[in-house]
């Protein structure tokens, strides 16, 4: 449930089933930004592509969803290629839960790290975060520079207002 997760719409074909397993036709689903890029003038749904040049099965793109921001809110949305995990020759050297949740999310936080515990005594949980916390720190410097900024604009106002007044007494 990644794309419903994270809220990214699926424009046109279908999500990932469970029967994209292993052995199976490989399938991704692409965004806005890589079917525009490598198949502009046509419908990239039902397109198929090489992952990589030595591969030997085609990928077939059953889908197409929304551009979503990937590592950073400034940047333009980048090509991305979305495929099942199922489907990967090698798992994953490094994996990001990602759970929704109402309320005080990380309230969550100890009831999962105790069930990944339970899952794996071999799976390390580095860290929990919110989504929140994320983009604030992804816009730290933004933020600072803001405040500079407001900081001394209310000090040059500050010192103009000053320097009227100070300028009218004298006259």
């Amino acid at each position: 449930a990644f794309f419903e997760t994270f809220e990214i719409e699926l424009l046109r074909g279908r999500m990932f089933y469970d029967s994209d397993a292993a052995g199976r036709s490989q399938v991704a689903i692409v965004n806005e930004a890589m079917a525009r890029k490598f198949f502009a003038g046509s419908d990239a749904l039902g397109k198929a592509f090489y992952l990589c040049v030595d591969s030997k099965l085609p990928v077939e793109i059953i889908g197409i969803v929304k551009n979503a921001m990937q590592l950073d809110p400034r940047t333009p949305a980048v090509e991305m290629i979305y495929t099942p995990l199922a489907q990967t020759d090698e798992p994953p050297s490094r994996v990001v839960l990602t759970i929704r949740a109402g309320g005080g999310p990380m309230s969550l936080a100890g009831p999962m790290r105790a069930e990944i515990r339970a899952a794996s005594k071999h799976i390390a949980v580095q860290y929990v975060r919110t989504m929140r916390d994320q983009i604030t720190a992804m816009l730290l410097n933004e933020n600072l520079l803001a405040r500079l900024s407001s900081f001394f604009a209310i000090l040059a106002a500050s010192l103009a207002t000053a320097s009227a007044v100070a300028v009218s007494g004298l006259i």
